[in-house]
């Protein structure tokens, strides 16, 4: 079981599954949350310039658009589901 905690809030993240990733060119990624782990109003997403790979997706649903991530060089993120390329040997 994978936690995480962002700075010095109770918010922790469990993994039901991990996955490896590629986030596309394009992509919009959302970093900055609250202390209650949700997206913080009126923040801005980032727009990557180019791919990034190894990108660690966990508790996933299946369903939800926007998606809890790990990104090189970013942390902990959401990312949208559709900007996804999901490794089939991880």
């Amino acid at each position: 079981l994978l936690n995480i905690q962002k700075n010095t809030s109770t918010a922790r993240f469990a993994a039901r599954s991990t996955k490896g990733a590629t986030l596309v060119a394009g992509a919009r990624v959302r970093w900055e949350f609250d202390g209650h782990a949700q997206p913080q109003q009126g923040s801005r997403v980032l727009i990557l310039d180019s791919p990034v790979t190894s990108v660690r997706t966990f508790s996933d649903d299946g369903a939800r658009k926007w998606m809890d991530s790990l990104v090189p060089g970013y942390g902990r993120c959401q990312v949208q589901r559709k900007d996804l390329m999901v490794s089939q040997d991880t």
